[in-house]
């Protein structure tokens, strides 16, 4: 399935979401709160993980615009926004920077260096990543509800 996958993204997945997708199968909803997207086909709970778009518009970030074929959602949340890799940015241990995209407002809102710094907040927190940053200032910001 990471094959299949990363055929589909056209680029290699990072590590560290390579090892928790060898630990804990395909697609999971991480404490039930945060989907984390299946590798392969997917599954009849989580869809497969694809890229966010196929042309070459950019989107704004907050440290410069990337290119949207650039962006590999790999979880989903109840907002209909979604958490993605940065694949035009990556580091030298294979890891990709993490970014949340505000689907409404057509944007990437917050930065994290990586799925393996994602998944700490996820597991430290327990609670959607979006909604423990900063204090929860994006809940407000971006209107999460």
């Amino acid at each position: 399935d990471l094959a299949q996958t990363e055929r589909v993204i056209g680029t290699a997945l990072p590590p560290s979401y390579r090892a928790f997708a060898s630990a804990f199968s395909n697609g999971a909803y991480v404490f039930q709160i945060q989907e984390i997207s299946a590798t392969g086909a997917g599954n009849d709970q989580v869809g497969a993980m694809a890229r966010m778009a196929d042309d070459e518009t950019e989107v704004d970030s907050p440290s410069g615009p990337v290119p949207a074929n650039s962006l590999v959602p790999f979880s989903y949340d109840s907002n209909g926004n979604y958490w993605c890799f940065l694949t035009s940015r990556r580091v030298e241990d294979g890891e990709y920077p993490v970014a949340y995209f505000d689907a409404e407002g057509s944007r990437l809102a917050v930065e994290l260096p990586s799925f393996k710094a994602w998944l700490a907040v996820l597991i430290d927190e327990q609670e959607e990543v979006i909604r423990t940053l900063e204090g929860g200032r994006y809940v407000d910001e971006l209107n999460l509800g």
